[in-house]
């Protein structure tokens, strides 16, 4: 598990604050970081390259 940015107290998630996320989309809120899963998809790429 990854850790989790945070600014003012407030947890950032692709640094976007979860308090914006939620009044959006409402809660529970299901998300993926596209960075994260870019770079997993890299990292697994290269260990079969």
């Amino acid at each position: 598990m990854r850790d989790f940015d945070g600014k003012d107290g407030i947890m950032l998630f692709g640094g976007i604050p979860v308090t914006e996320i939620a009044e959006e989309f409402g809660t529970p809120v299901y998300g993926t970081d596209e960075n994260v899963l870019r770079e997993n998809y890299r990292r697994i790429l290269g260990a079969f390259s």
